[in-house]
């Protein structure tokens, strides 16, 4: 786990420090699951079933940002993700795989604020607000 969580008064913080691109996004999501579920990711039950997320842009901000949005989206909307058993990267798109899971959730509604890449290929911090009208 190459993240660490900081929490703020009305959000929180996540700051990554990957050996890789791989390691870079699938800690990112781990970080914001971690966030919206209340706890790092661990592995409860799962019939297997998997969730496609998919992003386009032009760097890894751009794509980091987008695969995050779908990512809060998607586990706000009642069910269980878990972080993603598979990465993929194109030209300019990134798609991930997030097992889903038979646990029930209650999860925190947050929205994405800034993803700022840091000083190494690597690094990143997110920046999260709790999602307005909650």
């Amino acid at each position: 786990m190459s993240y660490l969580v900081i929490p703020r008064e009305s959000g929180a913080d996540v700051h990554i420090t990957a050996v890789s691109r791989e390691e870079l996004f699938r800690d990112a999501i781990a970080g914001t699951l971690e966030l919206v579920y209340g706890r790092a990711p661990e592995t409860p039950p799962s019939d297997g079933q998997v969730l496609p997320l998919q992003a386009a842009g032009d760097d890894d901000r751009e794509l980091l940002s987008g695969l995050l949005k779908n990512c809060l989206e998607e586990a706000t909307a009642g069910e269980r993700l878990l972080p993603p058993t598979w990465l993929s990267f194109d030209s300019a798109r990134v798609t991930a795989n997030l097992r889903r899971s038979t646990a029930s959730s209650e999860p925190r509604p947050l929205e994405l604020r800034d993803v700022t890449q840091g000083a190494g290929p690597f690094e990143a911090q997110l920046s999260f607000a709790e999602a307005s009208g909650h």
